[in-house]
């Protein structure tokens, strides 16, 4: 693999897996907006995602340490998405 690659994608994963413990944290809102961090963290790891989907071949060999990490990221925002899906559909079958 590339080294160019190979350093994009430390780089970016490391960010991404600091991200996500903020992602994560399910503690009730305390204040007014208290998602525009989240939002804001979102859209910085939609952002990455996409340009490291672009940048990478269907051929590029990952390190198993890479496939690991964007699979806990998946697994991840597939958590906090599936949170708010039942909510959603919890607050429309009352």
């Amino acid at each position: 693999m590339d080294s160019r690659v190979k350093k994009l994608l430390e780089e970016l994963i490391s960010e991404e897996i600091n991200a996500i413990d903020a992602v994560l944290d399910f503690t009730p809102a305390k204040e007014v907006g208290s998602s525009k961090m989240a939002k804001a963290q979102l859209f910085h790891i939609a952002k990455n995602a996409q340009s490291l989907h672009d940048r990478l071949d269907d051929m590029d060999e990952l390190p198993e340490w890479a496939k690991s990490k964007i699979a806990v990221i998946k697994y991840a925002l597939d958590a906090v998405y599936d949170h708010f899906d039942y909510k959603k559909h919890k607050e429309g079958h009352e």
